[in-house]
């Protein structure tokens, strides 16, 4: 399981987007780190307990143009977003819940966490599943965390960070969107 969720997690959406996250919000790294693997864990816990039942319910498809219309009005206030006088003091408390719940909603229905699904309902493994879920979950978003809050350091244009951070969330709301409505 690490295996196949790691590698699938490297340039993934997930990945990038906790790197602009690290980027953009003064490269508290630790914190953007902690508060986005916090999310990675929620959703692979709700994942290990509702199985695949939840997709009577709710279709995944819809799941996915609402987090693709997410990405997309993320990606517009990012790059309409003014920048503040100065978030290098650290991430504000709100901002430690925006890492969370981005990518909490982001990996809702996402291919690793349908593998989650898959793998605990017909296994039966759940200690092993979520385990090695999460350890490629930490080693991923780790690398990311630390590329984004290192691209933050590197560079002192909050403007440019913001608006290559936008178009990316545009591009990533864009391909999910396509993805749902069965195009790719």
């Amino acid at each position: 399981m690490f295996t196949a969720v790691f590698l699938a997690e490297l340039g993934d959406k997930t990945q990038i987007t906790v790197a602009c996250i690290a980027a953009r919000r003064g490269g508290n790294m630790i914190k953007v780190f902690l508060c986005s693997l916090t999310g990675l864990i929620a959703i692979t816990m709700l994942n290990l307990l509702i199985g695949a039942g939840l997709r009577y319910f709710i279709p995944v498809n819809i799941i996915k143009i609402a987090s693709a219309a997410f990405f997309i009005i993320l990606g517009v206030f990012t790059i309409l977003r003014k920048g503040s006088e100065d978030e290098g003091e650290g991430c504000r408390p709100a901002e430690g819940a925006y890492a969370f719940l981005l990518v909490a909603l982001m990996e809702f229905g996402d291919k690793t966490q349908l593998a989650v699904v898959s793998l605990s309902a017909s296994t039966g493994k759940y200690l092993e599943v979520f385990t090695g879920a999460v350890l490629a979950f930490t080693l991923s978003t780790l690398i990311a965390s630390l590329v984004g809050g290192s691209l933050r350091k590197i560079t002192k244009y909050e403007k440019t960070i913001n608006i290559v951070s936008g178009i990316i969330f545009i591009m990533i709301g864009i391909v999910l969107l396509i993805e749902a409505l069965g195009f790719i």
